[in-house]
């Protein structure tokens, strides 16, 4: 019971303390605050347009090596299209070649036992 009555003492005591002390305010206290107030809200626009003025610089940094970027894709995208392309008809020039090959022993030896 004791703990009870000291502990809610003490916090009757901050309780009062804070009043007495928020009441002890003056008008140039409140003055002053406010002006504080003032520089705090210019010092953060400040800093917000600081900001801004960063972001948009390098939002453009950024879109200048992103088109950059897809400039080269296209570029090797359509070279490697052109050495597929050309693979393909390498390949099937290949595939010719060899049923060439194979095929034609057959083919003259067909037409020589037909005449």
């Amino acid at each position: 019971m004791n703990r009870k009555r000291m502990t809610f003492g003490f916090f009757l005591f901050l309780l009062l303390s804070t009043v007495a002390s928020a009441q002890q305010a003056t008008r140039s206290d409140i003055q002053a605050l406010e002006s504080k107030i003032t520089n705090l809200e210019t010092t953060v626009r400040e800093m917000d347009k600081r900001l801004t003025n960063q972001i948009v610089e390098l939002d453009k940094q950024l879109t200048v090596q992103i088109q950059a970027v897809q400039t080269t894709v296209t570029e090797t995208d359509k070279r490697l299209s052109s050495q597929i392309n050309t693979l393909f008809w390498a390949i099937g020039a290949l595939i010719g070649l060899v049923l060439a090959v194979i095929v034609r022993p057959q083919l003259l030896g067909y037409f020589h036992k037909t005449n």
